[in-house]
């Protein structure tokens, strides 16, 4: 990776191996596919709630923050980082 682990954040690596971290199609970011319920989903705002907290959560921990946990997890154990 081209930055320092302090400026990678988890939701930069989720994004980059698995694409969008959205719930549901419609709630992906750029989506131009729109369902049969587009416009008169009723649960359509909980899905955007809840992938705007999903996005909230890995974008405020970084590979670093994750890193320190894992030490401090493993202090006697061998060092080997599983993500």
């Amino acid at each position: 990776m081209a930055r320092p682990a302090e400026e990678i954040t988890i939701g930069d690596i989720l994004r980059a191996l698995e694409g969008s971290l959205a719930p549901t199609d419609c709630t992906c970011d750029g989506n131009i596919v729109h369902c049969a319920m587009d416009g008169r989903c009723v649960t359509k705002s909980v899905w955007e709630k809840i992938k705007q907290s999903i996005d909230k959560v890995v974008d405020s921990i970084t590979l670093s923050q994750l890193m320190e946990d894992y030490e401090k997890i493993n202090e006697n154990t061998s060092h080997i980082y599983c993500i």
